[in-house]
């Protein structure tokens, strides 16, 4: 039997979180706030549309073809290259992102840095871990 998801207001899903707290986390990413007719917000979701069909369309054709398959070595040799130049300086909230994604909270259209969904991933996570209390906790 499948499970069906269910969504749930933030402040009842017993973690002590209120919308506020989430836009408080994302507040310092948010570049500028768009209509729905403003013609940047309108570029970027046509952008990121075209993308989602793009990246579903090559993994659905490079799945049927056998240079398509992704072996151990190859990870390993990807993660490496990714990760050994990895500047994390764009980590830094106090630097201005160069490049914004639309988002869209409690009906309001934002263009705003993805940094602020990692902010906001992380304020769920330390609730939770507070609220679980584990031993210890896997940092992967």
């Amino acid at each position: 039997m499948k499970a069906e998801m269910s969504f749930a207001k933030i402040d009842a899903i017993g973690l002590g979180l209120t919308s506020q707290d989430i836009s408080d986390a994302f507040a310092p990413f948010v570049q500028r706030r768009a209509d729905n007719d403003d013609a940047e917000w309108q570029a970027h979701l046509r952008r990121r549309k075209k993308k989602i069909v793009l990246k579903g369309l090559r993994r659905f054709l490079t799945s049927w073809l056998p240079a398509g398959k992704r072996t151990e070595d190859a990870i390993v040799r990807e993660y490496t290259e990714a990760w050994g130049e990895a500047d994390y300086s764009r980590y830094d909230i106090h630097r201005p992102s160069p490049r914004y994604s639309p988002w869209v909270w409690q009906g309001e259209n934002l263009l705003a840095n993805t940094l602020g969904s990692t902010r906001f991933r992380q304020l769920m996570l330390i609730r939770l871990i507070e609220e679980l209390k584990p031993k210890q906790v896997l940092e992967v």
